[in-house]
């Protein structure tokens, strides 16, 4: 197992530190209770609602993941570079609607709802995460916004349906 880079458990915590996967530490993340609290910080269900300070984003967590598997390629680990890497591209498919921003009109478009409504929303989304500013403008993860429903493509899959059954 020499050169090989696997976790390695002391205490109960693995923190990644640069390029390095797993540095052991006997340090949980760090919990804020009271005044210190982040106001829309991600809380911890364990721990009676504290906060959970330095949480990695999703987008940081798969950039370190993937640039821990360009390290290992470089080391002669190409097997296990593309397995981290095919695993971060699956992650990132499953979580696509939490990881897509959308503009504001693009998530007018996707919801049928008014300007007005996603405004009234937005300071919820921005505390939880799910909104931000860009220069001014207002983006959303697509996985806040509603998706109307596809009135013409039921139609059609409708008609489908009932020739089918005449057919068949």
């Amino acid at each position: 197992m020499a050169g090989q880079i696997a976790p390695a458990h002391f205490g109960s915590f693995l923190v990644r530190q640069g390029n390095l996967p797993y540095v052991p530490s006997t340090v949980p993340p760090r919990r804020v209770e009271g005044p210190e609290r982040v106001r829309g910080a991600p809380r911890c269900p364990c721990s009676g609602g504290s906060v959970i300070i330095d949480a990695p984003a999703l987008e940081q967590v798969l950039a370190d993941w993937r640039g821990d598997a360009q390290v290992l390629r470089r080391q002669g680990y190409n097997r296990e570079a593309e397995q981290i890497e095919r695993f971060a591209d699956d992650v990132a498919r499953a979580a696509e609607d939490y990881l897509r921003w959308l503009s504001e009109d693009d998530a007018l478009l996707r919801s049928g709802r008014s300007r007005g409504w996603l405004r009234s929303h937005f300071p919820e989304w921005e505390r939880a995460g799910h909104g931000r500013r860009d220069r001014g403008r207002r983006l959303y993860r697509m996985l806040v916004i509603p998706q109307r429903a596809n009135t013409l493509a039921a139609r059609e899959a409708g008609r489908r349906a009932a020739f089918n059954a005449r057919v068949g």
